[in-house]
């Protein structure tokens, strides 16, 4: 028995990131989905998943900040499901350059406010009188870290719509409360989506480790010269500038898989004080290409660097020195096969 069975649930931004994640566990806990976004093609792969679960699924290929379309998608809704459960409002993306205000493009603010706040406003219209009349339902509202935190630079058009996210959820709780309908405000942090990845190729912060990887590390633990855990904290924390407490995991091996920069290594080498296992004592730094020597040389490096520490990928060249290798992952993903055998042997 799952937790939504017998239940109809609407998810918009379906084809991808958290709207297809929450369309997928929705039917794994027994409910009926319609899937709702403009790209055929990943809906309709999103529908096989769906059914294969044993599951009812509708795909309505909508322009979500289009009413007409919207309200074409409400009467497929109601002809195939007689009511609908649970809304799911989870459409919404990052559009433009991240400029300064000054420089942000008119069109590009209308794209943002179109899609982050008037499809919700359009969808919850649709839904909620069908809720209302039956005196029950949830809707689920996604919004961000961006719209409660207080100000984030070059973010402004993308910050103020998911503020007014925020007050519409909060209002229209107050107004559906006492009616059986259950407003819910979802505010993520930096998320694995197709948005998130490209919003941080554009407004990524230089030197900040792991900025484009969700979590950054802050610090390393340390005890008696041997590297005992991380000091971590999210990426959205940064990037909003929130003063939040980071996150301590201990731990009996910490791997260093950041690449190029070697970011955990470089934490090491500058706090610690503690010797690392190179010619030198220190991060040797990556050399210039050369594919066959890193190829090999990737290998031979993914090891120990100091006690609990261990490096792989091309994070273990840029330690001991070893060339940047180009286009062939053969050694990389030997290099993490070998340090994973090690550890598990360790373990």
């Amino acid at each position: 028995m799952g937790k939504l069975d017998g239940k109809v649930a609407v998810v918009t931004g379906a084809s991808k990131g958290m709207g297809r994640a929450i369309a997928v566990l929705f039917a794994q806990e027994g409910a009926d989905v319609v899937v709702v976004a403009r790209t055929l093609s990943e809906l309709e792969t999103l529908s096989r998943k769906i059914t294969g679960l044993g599951r009812k699924c509708l795909v309505c290929q909508t322009d979500i900040t289009k009413e007409d379309e919207v309200v074409a998608m409400g009467k497929a809704v109601f002809k195939k499901f007689d009511r609908v459960d649970i809304l799911v409002n989870a459409a919404g993306a990052i559009i433009g350059k991240g400029a300064y205000l000054h420089k942000f493009p008119t069109e590009d603010w209308d794209g943002i406010f179109n899609l982050n706040i008037r499809s919700m406003f359009l969808c919850t219209k649709l839904m909620l009188k069908s809720m209302l009349e039956r005196r029950t339902g949830q809707i689920i509202n996604i919004a961000s870290i961006a719209g409660v935190s207080r100000g984030i630079c070059r973010w402004v058009p993308y910050a103020a719509s998911k503020w007014a996210v925020v007050g519409f959820s909060k209002s229209l709780d107050q107004e559906v409360r006492s009616k059986g309908i259950k407003v819910s405000l979802i505010c993520p942090g930096a998320s694995d989506t197709y948005f998130r990845a490209h919003s941080y190729r554009r407004w990524s912060i230089p030197g900040k480790p792991g900025n484009r990887h969700l979590l950054s590390a802050e610090d390393v633990m340390v005890r008696d010269q041997r590297v005992c855990g991380l000091v971590l904290n999210w990426s959205a924390v940064e990037i909003a500038n929130l003063h939040v407490d980071p996150i301590t995991m201990r731990a009996k091996f910490v791997v260093d898989a950041t690449g190029h920069p070697a970011e955990v290594a470089k934490i090491i080498e500058k706090k610690s004080g503690i010797r690392l296992k190179t010619k030198s004592g220190k991060l040797m730094g990556e050399q210039s290409m050369w594919a066959e020597v890193g190829e090999d040389t990737i290998v031979k490096n993914s090891k120990e660097v100091c006690p609990g520490f261990y490096v792989c990928g091309m994070c273990a060249n840029a330690v001991f020195g070893g060339p940047r290798m180009g286009p062939i992952f053969g050694g990389m993903l030997l290099s993490g096969e070998k340090v994973a055998k090690e550890l598990l042997g360790k373990i």
